[in-house]
């Protein structure tokens, strides 16, 4: 059966993983972010990747054959509880971030602003597990996690 899987990246090699990712064939999905700083005085726009340091892969274990991707260049592992089974992850939680993203994987603005609204401010998740943790949103937030913030 299909299903999405967490490869981590080495440290700055997810452009060369996901060449070589390509190359094998496999499907994975790599979400990026636009961001816009003011350096010396300029504006300089730049893609960034939305979840650093892990790309998403989406294939059969039972069926595939997946382990050439933990010897792929830029790939460091797949987040697995054994080596020889990686875990998957529910597509409940891959649809919104899925759906967040434009054709080139590129997280819409719109999103990025509604996610910046909860800066600063204190929030309960509320929704299973999670129902009674209060924090401060200090900083990115995972936008499309399935769950509804209130402040």
């Amino acid at each position: 059966m299909l299903a999405w899987y967490v490869a981590l990246t080495r440290p700055s090699q997810s452009r060369l993983a996901e060449e070589h990712l390509r190359l094998q064939g496999f499907e994975f999905f790599n979400p990026k972010i636009v961001v816009t700083q003011i350096v010396r005085g300029a504006k300089r726009v730049s893609i960034r990747q939305y979840v650093p340091g892990y790309i998403f892969l989406h294939f059969d274990a039972e069926a595939d054959w997946w382990y050439p991707i933990t010897g792929t260049r830029g790939i460091r592992r797949l987040i697995s509880a054994t080596p020889l089974k990686p875990i998957p992850i529910s597509d409940f939680a891959m649809r919104p971030m899925l759906t967040r993203c434009d054709a080139d994987g590129i997280v819409r603005e719109a999103e990025v602003d509604s996610a910046l609204q909860w800066l600063g401010k204190t929030v309960r998740v509320v929704g299973d597990h999670w129902k009674t943790v209060v924090g401060l949103s200090t900083g990115r937030m995972a936008t499309g996690c399935g769950c509804s913030c209130r402040s």
